[in-house]
């Protein structure tokens, strides 16, 4: 198992091999069980919080909700987020997808930068097993420079998240 954390500063949402959304920001992984509850940042490595969300869903005799992965982005005139929210409350079993989730650098490394201002490949993949979005939320946010930036906060929730 790695065991330095996994720095990455974009992460890329995949359907099909087609990237469908990119966020700045991931604002970590959350699971609960029963009356128990953790939470990841980013101070901890992937595999670490898969380690941890492994262990918990298998405490026996306890409940589980879904680990959900949170992310943050500047707000995207691409409503394909928000649509598939909407179905997911309308429709919740026939929302359920298996993803793929890329991480890269935006930082040059050995001198390799792809075009769109990443590393030429991710520095982590993983594979988030029937998931849909629970939670979709739109606010303003204060840049370092006082301006404001409009947001956007999507939460995934899963069945399962695998490294890939």
């Amino acid at each position: 198992m790695r065991t330095t954390p996994i720095a990455a500063s974009r992460f890329g949402i995949l359907v099909d091999g087609v990237e469908i959304a990119t966020f700045s920001a991931l604002q970590g992984v959350k699971s609960d069980l029963g009356s128990w509850s953790k939470v990841e940042g980013l101070a901890v490595s992937w595999d670490v919080a898969r380690y941890q969300l492994e262990r918990l869903a298998l405490a026996s005799g306890a409940s589980r909700t879904p680990p959900t992965l949170t992310f943050t982005r500047p707000r995207s005139p691409d409503m394909r987020l928000w649509m598939w929210h909407r179905t997911a409350m309308q429709q919740p079993a026939g929302a359920k997808r298996d993803l793929h989730m890329h991480a890269w650098l935006e930082s040059v490394q050995s001198g390799q930068m792809s075009p769109a201002g990443r590393s030429a490949s991710p520095v982590a993949r993983y594979r988030l097993v029937n998931a849909w979005p629970s939670k979709v939320a739109a606010g303003l946010a204060r840049a370092g420079s006082g301006t404001t930036v409009a947001m956007e906060t999507i939460t995934l929730a899963v069945e399962r998240i695998e490294r890939a």
